[in-house]
């Protein structure tokens, strides 16, 4: 499963290739609203799946676990 940071990076390179034939001007608006959004559902994302790392005990890491199965069948 890939990352969520590099999942994000995706999806802003790939809008990036999309505007290519806009004017400049146009084009530079509609990444950076893009970008914009795509980092508020990241954000997003993370608050709700915090990194494994740190956890210590091992309800909490099958609590994340059990999140993340519901969130990829949901998908």
């Amino acid at each position: 499963m890939a990352s969520l940071r590099s999942l994000k990076k995706k999806r802003i390179r790939e809008f990036a290739t999309k505007t290519k034939k806009l004017a400049k001007k146009q084009r530079n608006q509609a990444r950076k609203e893009f970008k914009a959004r795509a980092d508020a559902r990241y954000k997003e994302m993370a608050a709700k799946f915090p990194p494994a790392r740190g956890l210590s005990d091992l309800a909490t890491v099958l609590q994340l676990i059990k999140k993340l199965e519901a969130v990829r069948m949901a998908q």
